[in-house]
């Protein structure tokens, strides 16, 4: 991620319950994109930017990984549904449309191994669980919107 240093000054920050090392340790960038487009910046994807993560490597290890990022995955979709009351629709939506997806392809050539409904249904309480232990953060350390911030400046 990038911030232009006027946002950046502006904004409190990423959000301290996401991330590694936090109780959800996921979606600290993405928490951050939804605060920023909220409060009025915009935002630019860069689709040839990649980042290159070390993967699993044996089909236990997959499982496993797999296991972890859907919980955390349940976990930051309650927390989206909760902070973030409008963008619930299209929440839906994406959740509706990621289950209906074609299977990628590392799943359909089954170098991915395939989730019991028992192990989803677990994956989703366990997320729902995690997100219910998470502290709430107060409003006060969302970013300054654009709107207040140019009434600020033209008052200066």
């Amino acid at each position: 991620m990038a911030f232009r240093r006027a946002a950046f000054d502006l904004w409190p920050g990423f959000d301290e319950r996401l991330g590694r090392g936090a109780p959800l340790d996921s979606a600290e960038e993405t928490r951050a994109f939804f605060e920023l487009v909220e409060a009025g910046y915009r935002c630019v994807h860069a689709p040839d930017a990649i980042v290159w993560h070390p993967g699993p490597q044996t089909s236990e290890e997959w499982k496993q990984f797999n296991l972890h990022n859907m919980t955390n995955a349940i976990a930051y979709a309650a927390l989206l549904w909760d902070e973030f009351p409008g963008l619930r629709r299209p929440l839906v939506d994406y959740l509706l449309r990621r289950n209906s997806a074609p299977r990628r392809r590392a799943r359909a050539e089954g170098s991915v191994p395939q989730l019991s409904l028992l192990e989803k249904l677990r994956v989703v309480i366990a997320g729902l669980l995690l997100y219910s232990r998470l502290p709430q953060r107060s409003r006060s350390a969302a970013p300054v919107p654009v709107s207040a911030r140019e009434t600020s400046a033209a008052q200066k």
